[in-house]
């Protein structure tokens, strides 16, 4: 079964499609990067896979599911189960740091707690000394940063990374390209990353370029 299967998919928030797609699958395991101009519709591409938004046409199925067939309560549920959404912004709960938002990813995702998983992602994203350090205090790319580790922290079979070295510099983004692809890996699970980052990029056998519609 392939944890992404696109047919037919057409949005266009109510007017125009900006997004179209006849067919997309990425097999299991499969790490794939989502490449072009701004307005070409990436974000809405990975808020589809996510569930977030539902298109105007096609069906999209994630690891069996089609979304379209689920009740919105439902859809919460299988996303905070499957789904590790990184986005371009960190989103925190502003009351608790670093580390406690990571502990909270994992129980509403119904995992157990694991303090070392959580600890060891802040550190191999160079993070670690903040982890009782309260979102605000974070710079963009220490946001940035956390916002990957509460992703992966939930051991998802279906990773979304939207724009994910945006605000990083070389070292650092090609830092958190390995350690996506490399969790992914020994995960199972799949790997979408949407970005204009040609930094990373070409790190990624399969690319699905889209393009700015008229």
């Amino acid at each position: 079964m392939d944890p992404i299967d696109i047919a037919d998919l057409e949005h266009g928030f109510g007017g125009p499609p900006v997004l179209s797609l006849p067919r997309w699958r990425v097999a299991a395991r499969g790490q794939a990067v989502v490449t072009g101009p701004s307005g070409s519709g990436k974000t809405t591409l990975l808020h589809i896979l996510a569930g977030l938004t539902v298109p105007d046409r096609g069906e999209v199925a994630v690891a069996g599911h089609r979304w379209a067939a689920m009740a919105p309560a439902a859809r919460d549920r299988l996303r905070g189960r499957t789904v590790g959404f990184v986005f371009q912004s960190f989103h925190p709960i502003r009351a608790l740091g670093v580390l406690d938002n990571l502990r909270l990813a994992r129980r509403l995702a119904g995992r157990p707690r694991d303090d070392g998983l959580c600890r060891r992602l802040l550190d191999e994203l160079g993070i670690g000394a903040l982890a009782g350090r309260r979102p605000a205090a974070l710079s963009r790319g220490e946001g940035q940063r956390a916002a990957i580790a509460r992703a992966l922290a939930v051991e998802p079979a279906l990773i979304l990374a939207d724009e994910p070295t945006s605000a990083l510099d070389a070292d650092n983004a090609a830092l958190v390209a390995r350690l996506l692809r490399a969790r992914a890996a020994a995960g199972g699970a799949a790997l979408v990353v949407a970005t204009h980052d040609e930094r990373i990029a070409g790190l990624f056998g399969e690319r699905l370029a889209l393009e700015r519609r008229p």
